[in-house]
């Protein structure tokens, strides 16, 4: 249940004060300030400020719906008998647009059911401040310990979030999603003989592949060469011999070089051998 109330303001033209009458320790208020002559963005925010008779302060979040700031009047507000000085504050951005003020007339109740006590009143920082502990409740280990008892200091690290070189200190690793991205474990090594889940390669195994590319390519590099003849030396009965073993011997480097070491491959062109 809300007794609502709809009240036209402005921001840009000062007019005689607006004054709502109101009744003490009320907690089933509402008000709606409708302003005509500012175009409120979409991801505004607004808070009314309140100095109460008694001097206690209030700070109270609103709702905004298009140009309209709602407020729901608090018992804390009305605790006190008599002229409640308000301001509406809207911020978007660095952007801060402050209402002229007006007033609320509490109105003393006949009615003492515990009357409320007054005091200042921040319920739009309280609100504030659960916003960050609920953002810092999604915080696991050390840093949720640490920062759930009030250090605020919040730092990417604090919140495990991963530096720009991607290493962590975390034990559990995996791919991420597009709603929570994830990060992988680099390892150092060529031993692995299976995949395994959200590990990678580490860039300095690169290093390591091609100093083994480079050798091999050495080794391969170092292979005595030659070119088969083109002219058969010598024919004996159906056999061309196109080397010597001598030639052989000198080719290779080496005297133990002998016809064992021979392998004859007969090819007519065709890629059949």
């Amino acid at each position: 249940m809300k007794a609502l109330k709809t009240v036209p303001i402005q921001v840009t033209s000062k007019t005689l004060p607006v004054v709502i009458p109101v009744v003490q320790s009320d907690s089933g208020r509402s008000i709606e300030f409708v302003i005509s002559d500012m175009t409120i963005p979409t991801e505004a925010t607004a808070v009314l400020y309140v100095l109460k008779k008694d001097l206690n302060k209030g700070l109270i979040n609103c709702a905004i719906n298009n140009n309209t700031v709602t407020v729901n009047l608090t018992t804390d507000t009305l605790a006190v008998a008599g002229i409640v000085r308000c301001q509406i504050k809207v911020i978007s951005g660095d952007d801060v647009v402050t209402t002229f003020e007006f007033a609320l007339d509490v109105q003393g109740s006949i009615f003492d059911d515990s009357a409320a006590e007054s005091g200042n009143e921040f319920s739009a920082l309280i609100e504030a401040l659960q916003k960050v502990n609920n953002l810092v409740s999604g915080v696991k280990g050390d840093a949720e310990s640490n920062y759930r008892t009030g250090q605020i200091n919040l730092t990417p690290a604090n919140l495990g979030a991963a530096p720009i070189s991607h290493a962590s200190a975390a034990t559990t690793y995996g791919i991420g999603t597009t709603a929570n991205y994830g990060h992988c474990m680099t390892i150092n090594n060529l031993t692995a003989t299976a995949h395994e889940n959200g590990k990678a390669l580490g860039a300095y195994q690169g290093a390591v592949l091609k100093e083994s590319i480079d050798a091999l390519q050495a080794s391969l590099n170092a292979l005595p060469k030659f070119i088969s003849g083109t002219v058969v030396l010598t024919i004996s009965g159906t056999a061309g011999v196109l080397f010597t073993l001598a030639q052989l011997r000198t080719m290779f480097g080496t005297t133990e070089f002998g016809t064992n070491n021979i392998t004859t491959v007969i090819a007519n062109g065709d890629g059949d051998a």
